[in-house]
């Protein structure tokens, strides 16, 4: 349940970056931002 928690986390940062930056993100942007989202999610737990 955490592991699917981190990722959906990582996906609504990844939207949330789109959104604001107004910049259309590749794949290899987001996974990449997805990446090192759950890397710090796993260091604050």
């Amino acid at each position: 349940m955490l592991a699917d928690l981190k990722l959906e986390i990582g996906t609504l940062v990844v939207q949330a970056t789109a959104t604001v930056t107004r910049k259309v993100l590749t794949p290899e942007d987001q996974r990449r931002m997805a990446e090192d989202t759950i890397t710090q999610l796993g260091r604050a737990a």
